[in-house]
């Protein structure tokens, strides 16, 4: 894993074990760019090892840490449809 991986591990595990998030602006950049990297292929919730697949933990608590900092954000076509959603997203794959 280079550098800059485990640097952004390391900042994912530390705001998983924070109760309340000070600085949500700079949570929400560690978040961005822990999605940019899963997006990019970088880092995967899960890898084959030795021909046994093994949980990446601290990549679910990154996909859970995108939610627990998003914004809810509500939509409506003005008279019959109506949603929330909870935004930064995750990518679709």
């Amino acid at each position: 894993m280079s550098d800059s991986l485990l640097t952004l591990k390391s900042a994912i595990e530390h705001l998983c074990t924070r109760e309340t998030i000070g600085n949500p602006d700079e949570a929400r950049r560690t978040f961005l760019d822990f999605r940019a990297a899963l997006t990019r292929g970088e880092v995967r919730a899960a890898e084959k090892v030795d021909g046994r697949w093994i949980v990446n933990a601290w990549v679910k608590q990154g996909i859970l840490l995108g939610f627990r900092l998003g914004e809810l954000q509500e939509m409506s076509d003005g008279d019959v449809l109506s949603l929330s959603i909870r935004t930064p997203s995750l990518p679709a794959v």
